[in-house]
């Protein structure tokens, strides 16, 4: 089977699973979309769907440790946008009316972190990985972008209108493509799951508990648009050839420069 289609499988098994399971929820007991018992029975799902994915990802990637850690080159990009997601952030935390909130926000805590890990590690670990050594950075990046964007199609089986599951699915896929770009140049994605994080944490937080972070969250996501604009003209003056993910560990024992070669090409990755 070739390695794309895999690749391919692992993501829409993940997808139709999640559909499945907001279908349930949603039909079978009375939780609807956003409701806090869906929000609270989705966290031991999405805990099961973590370990499938560093399953998937070792799989396509077993000659190197999945938890290798390694030191990520942090963009001035990639520094400003951050900053700016804490900023919001901690005027959510000290604004937000958290009476009576407590245990709804730490189920969302949970369930934000489960999925950005997740989803981090299936579609830039495993789905951008591959396309990068198929396609061109463009083309990896947008099609990539649009296999994440089809996560948020299945959330119509939990009870999201289409017109709010269109609206998703456009954020959905321009989140894509800036944290695909940010995986790109930074060549580590634990960064990039702990940028997922707080955005998440933040977005599904915002509508349930009351704050005056609204006025942030419109600037980082007007930043996250633009820098998304910015990232892709810079890499689409990136030279084909050159390496944009590199070797997780360096070949040792090699016994001519072609085997070298040959090693150097077929175990690019992102860096943990």
């Amino acid at each position: 089977m070739k390695e794309d289609r895999l690749a391919l499988r692992i993501a829409f098994f993940y997808i139709a699973i999640s559909g499945l399971v907001m279908f349930v929820l949603n039909f079978c007991f009375g939780y609807p979309y956003g409701d806090y018992r869906m929000l609270k029975a989705i966290i031991s799902f999405e805990v099961l769907m973590f370990v499938y994915a560093i399953l998937a990802y070792r799989m396509y990637f077993k000659n190197h440790g999945v938890l290798k850690l390694e030191i990520p080159r942090l963009t001035p990009t990639f520094i400003i946008f951050s900053l700016g997601i804490v900023a919001t952030f901690i005027v959510f935390l000290s604004t937000g009316d958290f009476a009576g909130n407590y245990e709804l926000f730490i189920s969302m805590v949970l369930f934000a972190l489960f999925i950005s890990m997740t989803e981090e590690l299936i579609f830039r670990g495993i789905i951008l990985e591959v396309f990068l050594k198929k396609y061109s950075i463009l083309s990896a990046v947008f099609l990539s972008s649009l296999v994440y964007a089809c996560t948020d199609i299945v959330n119509i089986l939990g009870g999201v209108s289409f017109k709010e599951m269109i609206m998703q699915f456009l954020e959905a896929f321009v989140l894509g493509i800036l944290l695909a770009c940010f995986a790109i140049q930074i060549k580590n994605i634990v960064p990039i799951m702990m940028l997922h994080w707080v955005w998440d944490l933040m977005a599904i937080s915002f509508v349930r508990i009351e704050s005056k972070a609204g006025l942030g969250i419109l600037i980082i996501s007007i930043l996250g648009i633009v820098s998304a604009f910015f990232l892709l003209l810079k890499l689409m003056h990136t030279s084909p050839t050159k390496n944009v993910i590199e070797s997780s560990s360096n070949q040792k024992g090699t016994k001519s420069s072609t085997n070298t070669k040959v090693n150097e090409e077929t175990n690019k990755e992102i860096k943990w």
